[in-house]
C-alpha cells in the first residue's frame, strides 16, 4: 500500500497541536469526513478520526507508529 498523498493541515487545536491528514483523503480540498488524522510529536504519534475530532484518539510510541506505517507500505 503506497501512500502518495502529501499531508495537509486540518487544524491546530486548543493545545497548539497541528493535526494533518493525507491530501489523498479525497473531497474538496481534502476535507472528506471519516478520514484518519494524525500529529507527529515526540515521542508519540496521536491518531484520531475526522468524524469525531473532539473524541478519543490513539497514541503510539514513535517507534511503534513507524513500524505500523512501514508494515502497511509493505517495506
Amino acid at each position: 500500500m503506497a501512500w502518495s498523498g502529501r499531508p495537509i493541515l486540518v487544524e491546530v487545536d486548543n493545545y497548539g497541536t497541528s493535526w494533518v491528514k493525507s491530501s489523498a483523503s479525497g473531497g474538496a480540498n481534502g476535507d472528506a469526513q471519516g478520514c484518519v488524522e494524525f500529529t507527529q510529536g515526540k515521542p508519540r504519534t496521536e491518531v484520531r478520526t475526522s468524524r469525531d475530532r473532539a473524541g478519543r484518539h490513539l497514541s503510539f510510541p514513535g517507534r511503534s507508529w513507524r513500524r505500523f506505517v512501514s508494515d502497511l507500505r509493505g517495506s
